[in-house]
């Protein structure tokens, strides 16, 4: 399609002063990329044009050179150059600085695609053309050619690092650019050495001579520009520019090449000190730029200012330090008054990461030089990160509120790295400032305490692996109860968010809970966010040391009694602390424990009851049984119920049995420990396979209250069960309740063991949740060797087992087979156990339908969910290993055409490759088990169309393999990536080496 320069121009016209339009856009960017755009962007660069068609021409003549200029002709090319740099130079005497820009963005580019062989010496022709150009010209026009020229400079260097280009043609026209520095730095000499040069080439001549600086030129070839540079500091126009040009020199990869050089020039940043200083004071725009000048050039030569003051000469370091300490003590407050404190935090985390990766006599040389630095700094951020007052706070909005946090933030990791470098010196000092606040005459603000109490708080992470400094910690935590807390809620959070901090220190430092548990338990009492976070830090507090909780139990059982019986407790609140009863409690006496549980639980009963529509004896109350069964009621009554349920659920976890320590801490157990989730014993766990606890010391038995609490509350359970079996929300919470139950007790609920089977049964039988399956594995795995037991358990594992399979019958009928995948995992899950366990002390298949729970595992093995199939592959993996046990080799043969179809069609690509790990495991069983009968029917198999032709390799490989599990899943690797047409691709290759990582070898092609 044809554009006309009156066609564009108009629509242009009408895109610019109608309002933007889709259509008109689209239009536009077809025209640029047309080949009428050769022939209108030259015509658009008129002088007579507007200035927003003077920019299309411009952008649509780049455009084309971009796209278009490497495939011109020589010819055209030449043309093409000439043409375009006497534009430039035209329009640079009436176009405005965009036209110019975008002409010099197609200049660079068309340079390197005819450089070096077509334009040699293409930087040295472009000064000569445009200084040659610019003679006998008015002065004003001499000088837009030269700020043309500089722009022209700025860019190449710019664009040569975007434009793409051939690894060879980029060597050769680099090197090209490269021949012609010399001559640059003669020209930017000319222009900037000049005193009486327009401001505006002073700008742009320090803008180019940035850009080259950091392109390929050498610092230590160009010291007499720099100072130049350092001299524009002092100017306002040109302050902007030098800022820029100085960061980006001394930040240069390049620049730690030239120390002595660097080191020439750091006195000229020390000369900026009193600029600094007023700039700060005044709170003059210049103070931002000062900062980010001094932080760069100390951030990028941190190891440089280590080994000067290594080899003896410190004072030039210690200047640097206090002109950065300076920037960091910026008069005001963070964001609102001053926005410069915080560039200069990242320069102190870099000082102290190079000091600690000193050798051991570097480091007990430099240390000592630096400690001074660092206390100065302490004291600094204490006053910078000061909370404001609640008359402040409230001006500020929601950036600045947000803005400080992370200053914060910053400040608490600022003071972890401070404390690498003082260690017991910044103890001794914190101790000091926290006993002066407890021995003062007045009340000290209570922003300097929160402060104090904040930085403790933000060390805990690099102190509580260091146990040399138990005793200055000890010192601290025994000065908490006399702080004047009370002055202002947010110390007292602050205090809370310390002792959270040390938790984990406390297992092994419990003397501290004398001191740390009466200001806990104050604070609950308190109640609102700050009981939260009392309840949170008393949590963790007895979770972690749980046993030194005896000496205390009183104490805190009374607080938790009073709280939970007075205070209207958001019920995440509530579960906190009966976790926290739960802990304690397991440390009593038995005796105590009854009497405490009494106390604390019976309140929390009789409401349950009331839900339930009983009374106090557990008697049926006609009217609350109305109340219950009014419509308008009954929402209410349902959440109050399922919080009461929920609420014994959390105190159950919370009662196991306790180890004589505590375990190592890793990763993973403490992000259990602080989440709300209750961590339950693996499903894999043995109760019988335990190890014996005749070597524990002799503690209270948290199961006796678990079972005396559990009594109690299986008269409201059978009640709900019968008035709420439809629901399935509170149906989970009865059983989950239950299952935390058996799992704090174990084999000790052997009491109730036929109740429970007795609610699970029928409960199931009512409505089928997986929640019930997961209880009745867990009691298989407690009873299945107890011989009084054995016919509760088998009568369990036949009910679930029926009523699964009838359930599962009728979602197949109904075409709704995957909304039941949760029930799937979990029978697969109950009946993998059963067979691993129950298998040898009971007849199996006369209990459950073999045949029926194998179809179940191949349907498992369809469905999408990554964890159902894993279940279905262990299930088949233990179901064929045991298949003599109970009859099962019948029930393999007449399903292992089936099995094997399912795992050579997920080899073959209907499954993705995560399944094919999982699946290959039940082939290499099958393989081993039965290696005749598994041949036979993957030949059968494999002989149809669909399957490369190396399957013969492929059968005889996993058969020949079928002792090495390493070797079989190469073999189906291969296969598979056969089978998906990716063998011999990168993709292959990676999957390789990524397989040969995980087996310790080194990698290459699938063999």
């Amino acid at each position: 399609m044809e554009y006309s320069e009156e066609q564009v121009e108009s629509v242009l016209h009408s895109f610019y002063n109608s309002g933007y339009t889709v259509d008109a856009n689209q239009w536009l960017m077809s025209a640029q990329i047309s080949d009428s755009g050769w022939e209108f962007s030259w015509k658009f660069l008129q002088h007579d044009k507007p200035d927003y068609v003077q920019f299309f021409g411009a952008c649509t003549l780049c455009t084309k050179i971009i796209h278009s200029g490497r495939a011109l002709p020589l010819d055209k090319a030449v043309e093409l150059r000439t043409s375009l740099l006497g534009k430039l130079l035209e329009c640079s005497e009436y176009a405005n600085h965009a036209v110019v820009s975008k002409l010099c963005i197609a200049v660079a580019h068309l340079a390197f695609y005819m450089s070096p062989d077509h334009w040699p010496g293409v930087v040295e022709s472009i000064v000569d053309y445009i200084q040659a150009g610019s003679r006998g010209k008015s002065q004003e026009a001499n000088v837009k050619a030269i700020c043309a020229l500089t722009e022209l400079l700025r860019i190449i260097p710019e664009e040569f690092c975007a434009v793409l280009l051939p690894a060879q043609k980029r060597a050769a026209v680099k090197e090209d650019l490269e021949a012609g520095v010399p001559r640059i730095m003669a020209y930017f000499r000319e222009i900037l050495s000049t005193g009486h040069c327009p401001k505006q080439v002073y700008c742009s001549g320090i803008n180019a001579l940035s850009a080259w600086l950091q392109f390929s030129v050498p610092i230590d070839n160009s010291v007499d520009l720099v100072l130049i540079v350092f001299q524009a500091l002092h100017d306002a126009d040109l302050f902007e520019e030098a800022v820029e040009c100085l960061c980006n020199i001394f930040s240069h990869p390049s620049v730690h090449k030239f120390p002595g050089t660097v080191s020439s020039l750091l006195p000229y940043i020390v000369s900026l000190d009193e600029c600094l200083d007023k700039a700060l004071t005044d709170g003059s725009d210049t103070a931002q730029g000062l900062c980010r000048l001094v932080t760069t050039v100390c951030e990028s030569q941190c190891r440089l200012l280590l080994d000067t003051c290594y080899h003896g000469d410190t004072e030039l370091t210690h200047k640097l330090l206090a002109m950065v300490l300076r920037c960091t003590d910026a008069p005001g407050r963070f964001p609102t008054d001053e926005q410069v404190s915080d560039s200069a935090l990242y320069f102190w985390y870099l000082l102290q990461d190079e000091l600690t990766s000193c050798d051991e006599t570097k480091w007990s040389h430099l240390v000592g030089l630096f400690q001074d630095a660092y206390m100065r700094l302490v004291v600094v951020l204490l006053r910078k990160c000061q909370l404001p007052d609640e008359a402040a706070e409230a001006e500020l909005g929601e950036d600045d509120r947000e803005k400080f946090r992370c200053y914060r933030e910053d400040i608490g990791d600022t003071f972890m790295y401070a404390y690498n470098i003082l260690k017991a010196n910044l103890f001794q000092w914190v101790y000091s400032l926290l006993y002066s606040f407890c021995t003062a005459d007045y009340t000290p603000p209570w922003q300097h305490v929160e402060s104090v109490l904040f930085l403790v708080q933000a060390i805990a992470e690099n102190v509580v692996d260091n146990d040399t400094h138990d005793a200055e910690l000890r010192d601290i935590f025994s000065l908490l109860p006399r702080l004047p807390l009370s002055s202002n809620v947010r110390c007292i959070q602050a205090a809370l968010d310390m002792i959270s901090a040390y938790q984990e220190w406390m297992s092994d430092n419990p003397y501290v809970l004398n001191n740390v548990l009466p200001t806990v338990l104050r604070c609950m009492q308190l109640g609102g966010e700050l009981g939260a976070s009392a309840g949170k830090a008393l949590r963790n507090i007895c979770q972690i040391n749980q046993l030194q909780m005896l000496p205390h139990g009183s104490a805190i059982l009374d607080c938790l009694s009073g709280v939970l019986s007075t205070q209207q407790l958001p019920p995440a609140d509530a579960n906190r602390l009966m976790c926290c009863v739960g802990y304690t409690v397991s440390m009593l006496p038995r005796d105590t424990m009854i009497a405490y549980l009494d106390k604390i639980c019976t309140p929390q009963l009789l409401q349950l009851c009331e839900a339930c529509g009983l009374d106090s004896s557990g008697a049926e109350s006609a009217d609350l049984q109305q109340q219950q069964r009014d419509s308008a009621s009954q929402p209410a009554l349902k959440a109050l119920i399922l919080t009461k349920l929920k609420l014994f659920g959390w105190l159950f976890t919370a009662m196991q049995k306790s180890n004589p320590a505590p375990p190592p801490v890793s990763p993973g157990s403490a992000a259990r420990r602080n989440s709300d989730v209750p961590h339950l014993i693996d499903d894999d766990d043995d109760v019988n396979e335990s190890s014996s606890d005749a070597d524990l010391p002799q503690l209270a038995a948290p199961h006796v209250g678990v079972l005396w609490l559990l009594d109690k509350l299986l008269r409201p359970i059978e009640r709900v069960t019968r008035v709420y079996v439809g629901d399935r929300e509170l149906m989970e919470a009865v059983f989950d309740l239950f299952k935390w139950a058996l799992r704090a007790t174990q084999l000790e609920f052997e009491p109730l063991i036929g109740t429970l089977t007795s609610f699970v049964v029928q409960a199931y039988a009512e409505m089928p949740q997986s929640v019930l399956l997961d209880l009745a594995k867990q009691i298989l795995i407690c009873f299945h060797s107890s011989a009084p037991h054995s016919d509760t358990v088998s009568g369990l594992l036949t009910a679930m087992a029926s009523r699964t399979l009838q359930h599962l019958r009728e979602a197949e009928a109904q075409n709704c087979i995957g909304q039941s995948t949760d029930i799937i995992e979990s029978f697969l899950s109950l009946m993998y156990h059963a067979i691993r366990r129950a298998s040898g002390s009971m007849q199996l298949h006369q209990l459950v339908d073999m045949n029926s729970v194998f179809k179940v595992a191949l349907c498992g093995l369809s469905l999408p969910e990554l964890s159902t199939l894993k279940t279905a592959c262990l299930l088949l993996v233990e179901f064929i290993t045991h298949c003599d046990r109970y009859n099962g080799q019948s029930v393999l043969m007449d399903h292992m055409r089936a099995l094997c179809h399912r795992i050579v069609r997920a080899i073959g690509g209907d499954s993705p490759r995560f399944a094919v790990d999982h699946l290959a495991t039940v082939l290499l069983c099958l393989v081993r088990s039965f290696p005749a009968e598994a041949r036979r029917c993957l030949s059968e198999l494999l002989a149809g169309p669909d399957y490369p032709t190396p399957r013969s390799a492929f059968l005889n490989g996993i058969i020949r393999h079928r002792g090495s599990k390493k070797m079989v899943k190469q073999e189906i690797l291969n296969f598979g990536l056969r089978c998906r047409g990716l063998y011999g691709t990168q993709y292959a290759l990676e999957t390789a080496n990524s397989m040969a990582m995980m087996s310790g070898d080194a990698g290459g092609w699938p063999k």
